[in-house]
């Protein structure tokens, strides 16, 4: 029975490819399948991958992960990419809001780029780090069908070395269903709009360790410093905020 619902979803999905051909999330050009993640070859050499991690609390770029400059900010920031870049804001838009899953596949594959080549040799993952994703409003995700951030961050785990950063799931919940970060005029706007957003659910899992939090992208920065704040409360012995692309 099994074997045949994969032969009529396989069905399915070459009609639709017929019936609506796939194409880039940037530029537009067809591409070869629905099983394409979403981007051609080119638009993704577009896509400019950054070093070193960034001071949340004044945007100066940090040359390794133990020299924060504002030690008060609560976490270090690390980001794949510029949210500036055309394509990388593209693939993002498809899948957040386009309901393009795919999308998620080339976006984990610049966040493994960037771990493997950069951040590995500064100490960001350790023996015992999690990899905690911002959860969504459960009613929120219900209206999305998915949490884009929870999917990156399980494909992303998937493709380092090492292969042992779990994703931990159900370790932050979000409790307070929000407007969107993107309808507040300002910063004290989204720091009001997200407090008391987050609870840890499980503190024992946290406490003691490190944890990277990972969301899509950073802009004020108001989600993130929330999000660290109850995991440092619960006993977080480090957090650092980690996002594919930061405007």
């Amino acid at each position: 029975m099994k074997c045949f619902k994969l032969k009529i979803r396989a069905v399915a999905h070459s009609i639709l490819d017929i019936l609506f051909p796939p194409q880039c999330a940037a530029c537009g050009v067809k591409l070869a399948s629905s099983s394409a993640t979403a981007i051609c070859e080119t638009c993704f050499s577009k896509i400019p991958a950054r070093s070193g991690f960034i001071c949340p609390a004044c945007g100066r770029r940090l040359p390794d992960i133990q020299n924060l400059c504002h030690r008060d900010a609560g976490f270090i920031l690390a980001a794949a990419t510029d949210y500036g870049n055309a394509e990388a804001r593209e693939l993002l838009h498809a899948l957040k809001y386009n309901h393009i899953r795919s999308a998620a596949h080339p976006i984990a594959e610049i966040l493994a780029y960037y771990v493997t080549e950069l951040v590995l040799h500064h100490g960001l993952i350790t023996a015992g780090a999690l990899l905690v994703p911002i959860p969504l409003h459960p009613r929120r995700e219900r209206l999305r069908g998915y949490n884009q951030a929870m999917l990156v961050a399980q494909i992303f785990a998937s493709k380092i070395s090492p292969a042992d950063l779990p994703v931990v799931t159900d370790a932050l919940a979000r409790v307070k269903h929000t407007h969107s970060q993107t309808e507040c005029a300002d910063y004290a706007e989204r720091a009001k709009n997200i407090a008391g957003s987050f609870v840890v659910k499980n503190p024992d899992t946290v406490f003691g360790k490190t944890v990277i939090i990972f969301d899509d992208v950073y802009t004020s920065g108001a989600t993130m410093r929330e999000a660290a704040r109850v995991l440092k409360l619960a006993g977080a012995k480090k957090v650092v905020g980690f996002v594919f692309a930061k405007a």
